[in-house]
């Protein structure tokens, strides 16, 4: 709902009280806020807030790794986050820009709070007593966290907006706390700059209210199939199509038993997440894309929260053959809010649609957030349907959340160390993307980076990341093979989702190295129930995906060989006697969706083109796809099937 135009209209005309100016930073300075005297001009577009409540939220497992403790009063527990409240002076201001309903830029002030915290390390002590957060100078919706003196420790990034309760409140949650220069330099370790050590959160009093402007196209949402021109039935309709524009570092949260690092006894799990950018397609067709929160009502175009999905994954390949192998995977973040920046050609002010060409963020430390991660089980990916229905969130069916959704390790992309412990013999990538109702694109809607883990500190590190890379990780895998080479990738299109086959030959000593990756991206067969008229309330019960790989007569040999998907929990696949048919022993190993299956072959026989069979969830799902094989000879060798 919008401010009544008289409550506009005082908003504007009533002279703002003068502020203080800002504590410089030693390094950056940053405009202050004018005074809005009678000779000054008033921007139209600006608002100003004051007042309200800051926190402080820190990862307490970093925290212990790294060997800092952390007091204030007033403490408090988020599921994998510890936190402390700060009231926000009444004195101070911050002004933005955001007149379509969404953050644009900070112009000017800052915001200071009453109380403080310290932070211990190594028998040393840093307080910071009144301390006061200010925009980023060079960045349009960046934070910094500086002491009384004005040093910037920290610095937040990614933020969550939203303008709630009709407006009369600023919200700005889920940024990324990262250690600025002045905390890696009293930690005496560089390495630590930019670490993501927690989560800042902002909620203040709207003092003066900005125009806002709304958008003919705002009164009807572009939705997914909607006639572009209504006069013509047999026209274009408008199309879902979402791309990923980037994935930022891989970022360590905590570790699962104990991480002594490469060669320790232990071999732990330690816990990792990216953040992600998208953007909205920007064409003629381009529709918006529903973006609810979960459990937060039923909404249009489909009567219900609908909203998307992230996944992620890490996978090695072996230098010398190219081996793939899928080594850990992400459970699936619920996204919940869209911030709706750089929005070209128009921008409605609603949080929960994501209009042609806006852009939305989701940081690391919110992809590590336990009451949005949920398991991949839940999802019907080629449909972009959430089983809600006894889910962890929902485990009684009574439309509401009522679970927590798990522990801090809970539905987190678990690394045993010892599968990224060789960085001299493999390469390291991960990917993501995400799950969206409708998109007629997956593959623009994903993108990956290479990067070198390493054990600095008692943690583990993404290091020496490349550039980020949109498309399927499959794709450039089977590109890469070292020459002399030939490769080939096949996509599967059935009415049940999406799957790529994959292989890249090389030669050596007279010998032909055959490395084949099967890809699920979105295949899956389900049976669910809708119960009651709320159509939220799906529940899932049972689904099936890939379940066999048949070469058929490739040589006539009869073949052993063991499979899974990188997944320590699952069974190997075997081959049935005399036969070369892989299949999954059990429903549960079967290679469900998002996931990676890889083998190896060895023969002296060329690469031929030839058919394999790939199994679905029923006998009658069989797909046939054309690949790269082996000449019929007398020597082949499958192993390392995995």
């Amino acid at each position: 709902m919008k401010l009544t135009l008289l409550r506009q209209f005082l908003f504007v005309l009533l002279p703002a009280i003068a502020l203080p100016a800002a504590a410089q930073n030693r390094a950056e300075t940053i405009t202050s806020l004018p005074s809005w005297g009678i000779d000054t001009p008033v921007n139209d577009r600006e608002w100003r807030v004051a007042g309200g409540e800051l926190k402080v939220l820190f990862n307490p497992d970093l925290l212990s790794d790294l060997k800092i403790t952390v007091a204030a009063n007033d403490s408090f527990r988020r599921n994998e986050l510890m936190g402390f409240k700060f009231a926000l002076a009444e004195s101070d201001s911050l002004s933005f820009e955001a007149s379509s309903g969404s953050l644009e830029n900070f112009t000017a002030g800052s915001l200071s709070t009453q109380g403080s915290f310290s932070l211990q390390f190594a028998g040393k002590e840093k307080r910071f007593d009144g301390f006061t957060v200010r925009p980023k100078a060079g960045t349009p919706r960046d934070f910094v966290l500086q002491d009384s003196a004005g040093e910037v420790w920290f610095v937040a990034d990614h933020v969550h907006f939203e303008l709630i309760n009709n407006k009369t409140r600023m919200s700005m949650r889920n940024m990324d706390l990262r250690m600025a220069a002045a905390a890696a330099a009293w930690m005496g370790d560089a390495s630590l700059l930019g670490t993501n050590v927690g989560s800042l959160e902002i909620a203040a009093q709207v003092q003066r209210a900005g125009s806002t402007r709304t958008p003919a196209a705002c009164g009807d949402p572009n939705w997914h199939n909607k006639l572009i021109d209504p006069n013509n039935p047999l026209g274009p309709r408008y199309q879902v199509d979402v791309l990923l524009s980037s994935i930022s570092a891989l970022e360590y949260k905590r570790c699962q038993g104990i991480c002594d690092g490469p060669g320790g006894s232990s071999d732990g799990e330690f816990i990792m997440a990216p953040g992600a950018t998208l953007r909205n397609s920007d064409t003629d067709s381009t529709a918006d894309v529903p973006w609810y929160s979960k459990f937060s009502g039923q909404f249009m175009p489909h009567n219900n929260d609908q909203h998307p999905y992230l996944i992620f994954n890490v996978y090695r390949v072996e230098r010398a053959t190219g081996k793939l192998e899928h080594i850990a995977r992400s459970g699936v973040k619920h996204a919940f809010l869209t911030i709706n920046t750089g929005c070209a050609t128009y921008n409605c002010g609603d949080n929960h649609i994501l209009w042609r060409q806006c852009a939305d963020v989701y940081s690391s430390g919110n992809n590590d957030s336990t009451g949005d991660l949920g398991p991949r089980s839940e999802i019907i990916p080629s449909k972009g349907l959430w089983a809600r229905c006894g889910s962890i969130y929902d485990p009684g069916c009574t439309g509401s959340q009522t679970g927590s959704g798990g522990t801090n390790t809970s539905n987190r992309m678990l690394i045993r160390e010892s599968k990224v412990s060789n960085t001299s013999n493999f390469d390291y990538f991960y990917d993501s993307w995400y799950i969206i109702r409708d998109d007629v694109n997956i593959y623009n809607g994903m993108g990956f980076r290479k990067f070198t883990p390493s054990f600095v500190s008692g943690t583990w590190r993404s290091t020496a990341e490349s550039a980020f890379r949109n498309g399927a990780f499959i794709d450039a895998w089977a590109a890469a093979a070292p020459a002399p080479q030939a490769s080939m990738v096949r996509e599967i299109v059935t009415e049940n989702g999406r799957m790529k086959f994959a292989v890249r030959v090389t030669q050596s000593g007279g010998e032909y190295l055959y490395q084949y990756a099967l890809q699920n991206f979105d295949y899956s067969t389900a049976a669910t129930e809708q119960v009651g008229s709320n159509p939220s309330n799906l529940r899932m019960l049972a689904q099936s995906a890939i379940r066999s790989v048949d070469f058929g007569n490739l040589a006539g040999n009869v073949i052993s060989a063991q499979a899974f998907d990188g997944n320590d929990s699952k069974t190997d696949w075997t081959a049935a006697a005399g036969t070369l048919r892989f299949s999954a022993p059990n429903a549960a190993d079967e290679l469900s969706w998002g996931n990676i299956l890889s083998f190896t072959v060895r023969s002296s026989g060329a690469p031929v083109t030839g058919s394999i069979v790939v199994g679905g969830a029923g006998a009658a799902e069989t797909f046939g796809v054309q690949t790269l094989v082996p000449a019929a000879t007398d020597s082949l060798f499958f192993n390392n099937f995995e």
